[in-house]
């Protein structure tokens, strides 16, 4: 028997030789239960193959099955499979990270104005707060000097309708004199 070395250093046998193939068919076989003569009980032990279960194998079941160059064409046509998706995989990813770099930036950007912004924000109620207290000093003044403005001026009560503007200078120095 021919056989080969398989992986971690154990012996594997070629399953293109003849006996590898009778053995496959062998163990491939629905396995029989026996009866036992006396009681008639099934025993539950295999029979062993006969010749005559072997005989239906045929030429023909041998060329239908798959061949080394067969198995090594498929496991090409895998290998270029995974290697275009491991390319596709690769390339997506590639713009992705790209993506991700690019968002970063303009998220850096963002950041950088929104952090102008909320200066400007933060200057603009100051100088908003200082205005209106400016506004309440001046209004302050501005009824102060109403005020002031109105203690220079002399009130002068029970001076009759029909005294005319024309008269009142007349009428108030014959008033206090």
């Amino acid at each position: 028997m021919t056989t080969r070395r398989g992986g971690k250093g154990e012996k594997v046998a070629n399953p293109n030789t003849p006996s590898a193939v009778s053995s496959f068919f062998k163990t491939s076989q629905p396995s029989k239960i026996t009866k036992d003569m006396a009681g008639g009980e099934e025993t539950g032990r295999h029979s062993p193959p006969t010749a005559e279960s072997q005989s239906h194998i045929t030429k023909a079941d041998l060329q239908h099955l798959v061949s080394k160059k067969d198995l090594t064409d498929n496991f090409e046509k895998l290998w270029e499979k995974i290697d275009s998706i491991h390319t596709s995989v690769t390339s997506t990813m590639a713009e992705i990270k790209s993506d991700l770099t690019d968002m970063g930036k303009r998220i850096d950007i963002l950041e950088d104005q929104k952090d102008a912004m909320v200066e400007n924000v933060d200057e603009m109620t100051q100088t908003i707060s200082d205005q209106q207290q400016l506004l309440q000093e001046l209004q302050d003044k501005m009824e102060d000097l109403e005020n002031r403005s109105r203690r220079n001026n002399i009130r002068l009560k029970g001076i009759p309708e029909d005294v005319t503007t024309k008269e009142i200078p007349a009428y108030i120095a014959q008033l206090f004199s």
